[in-house]
């Protein structure tokens, strides 16, 4: 691949889609697993900390964009 025109990028774009694929797929497993003990099991533990990390991913969102917009418009 690497001795074609453009074969780095598709071998690295080749990589990153097998470890794109790879990763969702067992965090899908992981997320159902963990809804699953709240409604079958009373254990809210793992579904608290999946809205936890939801929540922590929206503010750090939100204060970048805040940041970035403020930094834009000091200019």
């Amino acid at each position: 691949m690497s001795g074609d025109p453009g074969g780095k990028r598709l071998a690295l774009s080749l990589t990153f889609g097998a470890l794109f694929g790879f990763v969702p797929q067992h965090l899908r497993f992981f997320c159902f697993c963990l809804w699953r003990d709240l409604i079958d099991r009373r254990d809210p533990r793992g579904a608290l900390g999946i809205l936890a990390v939801l929540a922590a991913g929206a503010v750090g969102y939100s204060v970048g964009a805040w940041s970035e917009r403020r930094a834009a418009g000091a200019r």
